[in-house]
């Protein structure tokens, strides 16, 4: 996992999991649905909801580790009124964490007949932490808009991603890690079963996603074994074109983790003694350990992804790609620089030669300036590169690319990491994170209605220009053209040209 998320994870695991799990009281009638291993019921209004459906079986005992396997069939009818647990993760002590977590949640509009755009989310947090129960992510407000929306736990950190040499002897296919990612592959395998039952259409399926989410979307782009689930694709800061982690340094990794355990030691530990195993940084010095618990370029579950984008070899969709306009200061509190001379070792550290030419796209004269252009650096090479290179890799395939630059400014503070999501999904009373967040004024309401029926317009058509607008242009590399949702809507080209430029030929990011 990149040391950036590492961090954010670390230090961020506790305020995103404070949103608890806790399932909403069901308002309306019950409602019921037919899927492949049973009847669930859910609850009924204008937006009826079906919450923590298993779409496999519990990866746990013998299965923790393991692809997921089909979900157990149930008898009779089961309640489909409350979120499963969030998947194993640190947590305050009374967040319902679990092993057994890999259940979906369906919102589908009432009486709108059938074949609907399917939207698929796929929630963020660094591999590490991430629920789809925090209250941003609610889809009551995106079904509103005429799609089914679908929201999946997924494996994290030590459950999910775990490589070691004894788990890959035993598997048929000898690799192991990518657990979290072969989850996602199952959702949506779930949803090519089961997307009728809900008024959906499993020919018209649109995966989306944030911060890792959007990662999990590029990583199912190159999957082979995901190919012809998804038809179009939506990932917001998108952390991809990065460095990956192959299968052999991840094994390393892992057994740096297991400290001398057998794998029959690890599989019969405590779901909390595994917890404990996660690596945390220091919160002075940021070293980084030897451990790697996120995507794994293994050649056999995933491929690597700038040899997949390189060779065309992806899934060729039409796509939304974007970024809000102060990316890093979501990094910033794990950023390792207090002085301009520790921003000063920093840059010579990373840039080497090339220090000096930073210095003059990332300036600094003082102290917090120092702080503030590191996490600028952090922002564009974590972010803003992969969201550029990924616009311009789609364009080349001759597909729709529709890039965005988000800058809303809500109750006045510059968008960073996140903080588009709560206008996405029209949940307005939340932050990014779905802790309690400023409340929405006018121009807010406005532009969340607009980002959801232009998202929303993207999964049924491919293009998020309601008929008969062109607000929204797609992207050219030769004009490098996006959106900016900001207190209006307006256009522009070359968002940071020259620092993405320099981080490319500098760093390869």
């Amino acid at each position: 996992m990149n040391r950036a998320f590492r961090i954010a994870a670390s230090t961020l695991g506790v305020a995103l999991a404070v949103s608890l799990g806790a399932a909403r009281a069901a308002d309306g009638p019950s409602v019921t649905a037919q899927t492949t291993a049973g009847t669930v019921a859910g609850t009924g209004g204008d937006v009826r909801s079906f919450k923590g459906i298993p779409f496999a079986a519990a990866p746990v005992g013998p299965l923790r580790w393991k692809a997921p396997q089909p979900a157990v069939p149930w008898s009779g009818v089961r309640d489909a009124t409350a979120f499963g647990p969030e998947c194993a993760q640190p947590a305050p002590p009374g967040t319902p964490t679990s092993e057994d977590c890999l259940t979906l949640n369906v919102w589908t509009p009432a009486g709108a007949g059938a074949h609907l755009p399917v939207m698929v989310w796929i929630y963020g947090g660094g591999y590490a932490v991430g629920a789809t129960n925090y209250p941003v992510y609610d889809g009551t407000s995106l079904a509103r808009h005429g799609v089914v929306i679908v929201t999946v736990n997924y494996r994290l950190n030590v459950f999910g991603f775990l490589a070691h040499p004894a788990l890959t002897a035993e598997s048929p296919e000898r690799t192991s890690g990518n657990y979290g990612i072969l989850d996602q592959v199952a959702a949506l395998q779930w949803v090519q079963a089961n997307a009728a039952a809900f008024g959906g259409d499993p020919r018209n399926v649109t995966i989306f996603g944030e911060s890792a989410g959007a990662g999990s979307v590029s990583a199912l782009m190159t999957m082979p074994r995901a190919r012809n689930l998804f038809v179009r694709a939506i990932m917001g800061s998108a952390p991809v074109f990065r460095p990956e982690i192959g299968l052999p340094a991840a094994e390393r990794a892992g057994v740096t983790l297991a400290a001398g355990a057998t794998l029959a030691n690890l599989r019969a530990m405590s779901t909390a003694d595994l917890i404990k195993r996660i690596p945390a940084l220091d919160p002075d010095t940021r070293t980084d350990l030897p451990i790697v618990l996120g995507p794994i370029a293994d050649n056999v579950v995933l491929p690597d992804e700038r040899a997949t984008y390189a060779a065309g070899n992806e899934a060729i969709v039409p796509i939304i790609v974007g970024n809000n306009v102060n990316e890093g200061s979501f990094f910033a509190r794990g950023v390792p620089v207090k002085t301009l001379a520790m921003y000063d070792a920093a840059l010579q550290k990373r840039f080497g030669i090339a220090a000096m030419q930073a210095r003059l796209f990332y300036p600094a004269s003082d102290d917090p300036g120092a702080l503030a252009a590191e996490s600028t650096i952090v922002g564009d090479m974590d972010i803003n590169t992969g969201v550029r290179k990924m616009a311009i890799a789609m364009a080349k395939r001759e597909q729709p690319v529709y890039r965005y630059l988000f800058t809303r400014a809500r109750a006045g503070k510059l968008p960073g990491h996140t903080d588009e999501l709560p206008y996405v999904f029209g949940t307005p009373t939340v932050n990014g994170l779905g802790l309690p967040g400023p409340a929405f004024d006018a121009t807010d309401k406005q532009l969340s209605e607009t980002m959801e029926t232009m998202w929303t317009q993207f999964a049924k058509t491919g293009n998020p220009n309601p008929p008969g607008t062109n607000a929204w242009p797609a992207y050219t590399v030769a004009g490098d053209t996006f959106i900016i949702f900001g207190d209006t809507l307006s256009t522009g080209n070359g968002f940071r040209t020259a620092q993405l430029d320099f981080l490319d030929q500098t760093v390869g990011r």
